[in-house]
């Protein structure tokens, strides 16, 4: 976390602001700035709102200079707050994929859809109330379209896998690109050495293994530098991202091949397996509790997945 008007890498004007979901430094929301104009990208929960604007003030960042709010997709950790925050800022457009923007405009599915999955007792706990967006202040925007923000520009990459309405954005300043959940999850507690530990995530109910690893392959057509994580902070070796999300999406695929009804198991022990390999100290009971989610999530969503084939 950046304090005052020090931002996460200031030669690039790119700041991280902690949701506050779940735990510390689990979900980020980002803020970049350029001239006299700012973009979000990703916002998370209602919750989430009093600190990223306390975050635009510090930056000297007025809320009607916020130009675009980008969610990668729609999922509840990544898209809730999307209504209330723009109450906030009054010139600010919602930019996501076409498919995702009905769900912005009436959220009752996208409610009722956490709710099978989560339940509702969390949902309302960790969400808060998800606020309808109106139609107006939506973009739909394209494969490869680009927005600009002063002299930079942001191009947003249709990406599906993890979600078939998912996008990641490119940013030209930075040579960075937010990727969503398209290149998994780095939580820092798993940083080794300044190496990010990086883990696939194929959470129900739409993870398609084929499309997720040619988003990975289209992404890095951009040649990125950077990778902006929301799941949470970057990493500066794209290149370590992408093979450690490719190696463990084929391993996901064998663990599941093997033995179909005991993936959550398989899966358990393989990143207890993975941790340790990498250099990770923490103990197997803290693992597990820190990926109880994630295991659960990644093996129904397998599951799923295998089910449709």
């Amino acid at each position: 976390m950046c304090y005052n008007n020090s931002m996460l890498l200031d030669e690039y004007k790119i700041d991280i602001v902690d949701s506050g979901l779940v735990r510390k430094e689990f979900a980020g929301t980002y803020i970049i700035q350029e001239t006299n104009e700012a973009a979000i990208v990703e916002i998370s929960t209602t919750h989430a709102i009093p600190a990223i604007l306390k975050r635009l003030n510090e930056l000297s960042i007025k809320k009607e200079d916020v130009k675009y709010l980008f969610i990668t997709h729609i999922h509840l950790d990544h898209a809730s707050g999307c209504g209330a925050l723009l109450k906030n800022l009054p010139n600010a457009k919602l930019v996501l994929h076409p498919t995702g923007a009905k769900h912005m405009v009436n959220p009752e599915r996208l409610i009722q859809g956490a709710i099978e999955v989560y339940g509702a007792e969390v949902v309302a706990e960790d969400y808060g109330s998800i606020e309808p967006v109106a139609q107006e202040r939506i973009i739909e925007c394209k494969d490869g379209e680009i927005f600009t923000l002063g002299n930079r520009e942001l191009t947003t990459i249709y990406t599906p896998g993890h979600a078939r309405h998912h996008i990641s954005i490119y940013d030209s300043k930075s040579r960075g690109i937010f990727s969503g959940d398209s290149l998994g999850l780095a939580y820092p507690e798993l940083n080794v050495n300044k190496n990010r530990f990086c883990q696939p995530t194929t959470s129900p109910a739409a993870f398609e293994f084929d499309k997720m690893m040619e988003s990975i392959d289209k992404m890095y057509l951009y040649n990125p530098e950077i990778i902006f994580f929301t799941h949470y902070g970057y990493s500066k070796d794209p290149l370590s991202v992408k093979n450690q999300i490719k190696r463990r999406l084929n391993d996901y695929i064998d663990l599941l091949n093997k033995d179909f009804a005991q993936i959550e198991e398989n899966l358990s022990d393989y990143y207890i397996h993975e941790c340790k390999n990498s250099g990770i100290k923490l103990s197997t009971e803290t693992l597990l509790d820190l990926f109880n989610i994630d295991i659960k999530l990644n093996a129904k969503g397998l599951k799923i997945w295998k089910s449709r084939q």
